[in-house]
């Protein structure tokens, strides 16, 4: 039986990560070779990274240097990735409408320009993934894909998504536990389109000349997730934000200074403040340590997931936030320097979201 910690885990993580070794494995099971992009339409109900999602072999980090992070200088505050003050007028600064720097937008499209105009090196994106019960309601993965990933031509490079894709072969039997353990517990309450779309998202990206990455945890990582007993879920939590750590160390020492790369997944992870006791789920600390102000949070909500739950209402920004009168519109708060929220614009459809609870700190922090 899970107790009663395990439990608020299960669904605080739902509520912030994706499907993603469990269908990785379905499609790894149906196929003597590796999953392509040529595959998708033959398995829509499976999502997987695949080999064309990564990038060729020759950038394809087999072994990133522990300090690439850390070692990397902070990037100057006049360069043209980074930037020391909100976007000015001319940039589309929308109207003020409230605390914490709110600025309200006709669309998503004006907000998020708006955020660009800050300039980051790394902008890390997060969401709050759909739940059961909101299937009328265009989840945050499908209107970015839709909407926001098209403005990020010309302007990225790559898209590291937090999709896991394990070894091919070896540690079956790690494998099959971290899926009992971690994910089927974790996505029961989710979507069952949120497999697809993190795939969709890596597909458009690459139609948009922008390099789509997976995480690759090796057969020891995935062993010490199965081992972990009720820390399992923590241990995923951690390694995802490790593993997308790594793989954005490895790109900005490949890539030029000039050049934008961004991060997407739950919204848990790109936090450069986390909640105490819940450090090691981000990897934002490491990355604003390393860029400074090049280094851009940004999560995207859909408001009709927002509940009167404690861990909706201990975000700083709900309390402003105001459905009936800014619903029609793309809201954008600023809770901290070079940290956004982007509250999409309601949808025609509206189902009640799910209720959840905010889980103690992992290991009784």
């Amino acid at each position: 039986m899970l107790s009663a910690n395990h439990r608020a885990l299960v669904l605080y993580a739902a509520r912030m990560r994706p499907r993603t070794l469990l269908f990785a494995l379905a499609v790894a099971a149906c196929s003597r070779r590796s999953p392509t992009i040529e595959d998708a339409p033959r398995v829509p109900s499976v999502v997987a990274p695949t080999a064309s999602l990564a990038p060729t072999a020759s950038l394809a980090p087999s072994a990133p240097t522990a300090s690439a992070v850390s070692s990397a200088s902070p990037v100057p505050s006049g360069s043209s990735s980074a930037g020391t003050a909100l976007p000015s007028a001319e940039s589309g600064a929308g109207r003020a409408c409230g605390e914490l720097e709110c600025r309200a937008f006709s669309s998503e499209k004006a907000a998020f320009l708006y955020v660009l105009a800050t300039r980051p090196r790394v902008l890390a994106i997060g969401e709050a993934h759909a739940q059961k019960g909101t299937e009328g309601v265009d989840s945050a993965t499908k209107r970015f894909r839709e909407r926001l990933l098209p403005l990020l031509r010309a302007r990225a490079t790559d898209l590291v998504l937090e999709l896991l894709l394990p070894p091919k072969t070896g540690c079956e039997q790690d494998k099959a536990r971290v899926v009992e353990k971690v994910e089927r517990p974790v996505t029961a309450a989710q979507r069952g389109d949120n497999k697809n779309e993190f795939m969709e998202l890596g597909v458009a990206a690459r139609a948009l000349e922008i390099v789509p990455w997976v995480l690759e945890p090796t057969c020891s990582e995935l062993r010490g997730v199965a081992e972990g007993g009720e820390l399992a879920i923590d241990r995923m939590l951690t390694l995802i934000a490790e593993l997308s750590a790594k793989r954005l160390a490895v790109l900005l020492e490949k890539r030029e200074p000039r050049k934008l790369l961004v991060a997407y997944g739950g919204a848990l992870h790109n936090d450069a403040e986390p909640l105490p006791g819940r450090e090691a789920w981000s990897y934002g600390p490491k990355l604003k340590r390393a860029l400074g102000e090049g280094y851009v949070e940004l999560d995207v909500i859909v408001p009709e997931s927002i509940a009167d739950t404690d861990v909706w209402r201990r975000l700083p920004w709900v309390k402003s936030y105001d459905r009936a009168r800014l619903g029609g519109e793309a809201i954008l708060f600023a809770p901290a320097a070079r940290s956004f929220v982007l509250v999409l614009p309601a949808s025609p459809l509206v189902h009640p979201a799910s209720p959840l609870v905010l889980p103690p700190s992992p290991q009784g922090k």
